[in-house]
């Protein structure tokens, strides 16, 4: 597919969109991390790592240990990020505040991005199976080094799949549409690898920005320097938010615009 719409043009919209409304975003970025760290830290005992590592534990102790801080970020981020779609929808059909719209857009938000990990969990899990395989033969053919480097590769790579095609997805549900979660999902994966040129500069900038503060959130370890760590990072994921909903409202009328003359050419005949 050829595209007309640029890295720049998407990137100017989404900060003017951000900058118009910079304010009312940091207070919600603000409280959103207020409220999940606050919880996070409450539900999840810091010391409990320090115990994986100082004592012996059954498996069953290990997964009981390890799957309740999993299962309550997995939750957190679910919801926070059902919300953060909410009031870009919000924002970009209102400027003020819509406590009811936000409600409202919240838990069919959640259902789709849970759908969406859920869907992403099988096909890892089958893939993982099949490229054990294909290591395995790998490893008979290839010396050790260029297999261990091949399978980095592989995992940089599909992380940034699964990354952007999540934030396509979250930009393609944002606004209520008569669209199924499966054509949403099909959608996300050939718009996001067609614009791949503006996906993935986006999305390296995304993780880039979050492993410094998460890098600066670990080495200082301290509740107001997560609150504000936190608070930072939402505002960065709200950014991506709305550069792929941006892109995604781009790309779905350019497409209408190249399917019109084709569509009339076929009237004609």
């Amino acid at each position: 597919m050829q595209t007309e719409v640029s890295f720049s043009q998407v990137f100017n919209q989404t900060t003017n969109f951000v900058k118009n409304r910079f304010l009312q975003l940091v207070i919600i970025s603000f409280i959103v991390s207020l409220i999940t760290t606050c919880i996070s830290s409450y539900l999840i005992d810091p010391q409990m790592f320090k115990q994986l590592s100082s004592t012996t534990m059954t498996v069953d102790q290990l997964l009981m240990y390890v799957l309740k801080p999993a299962l309550i970020s997995l939750v957190i981020t679910f919801i926070m990020q059902a919300i953060l779609l909410a009031v870009v929808y919000n924002y970009s059909i209102n400027d003020k505040f819509d406590f009811n719209l936000i409600l409202s857009r919240m838990l069919p938000n959640a259902l789709n991005i849970i759908c969406f990990y859920l869907t992403y969990l099988f096909i890892i899990l089958f893939a993982m199976i099949f490229l054990t395989f294909i290591f395995m033969m790998l490893q008979f053919i290839l010396p050790a080094k260029m297999v261990t480097f091949l399978f980095g590769v592989l995992i940089i790579a599909a992380i940034l799949l699964i990354v952007t095609v999540s934030y396509y997805f979250q930009g393609s549900i944002i606004a209520p549409s008569t669209k199924t979660f499966i054509q949403n999902f099909v959608e996300s994966h050939k718009y996001a690898i067609s614009y791949w040129r503006l996906t993935v500069p986006m999305v390296l900038i995304y993780c880039t920005v979050s492993i410094i503060f998460s890098i600066v959130d670990s080495a200082l370890n301290n509740l107001v320097i997560n609150i504000i760590s936190s608070t930072l990072q939402i505002l960065t994921s709200i950014f991506c938010i709305c550069f792929f909903y941006r892109l995604n409202i781009l790309s779905k009328n350019e497409q209408l615009s190249h399917n019109t003359p084709e569509q009339n050419n076929n009237l004609t005949i």
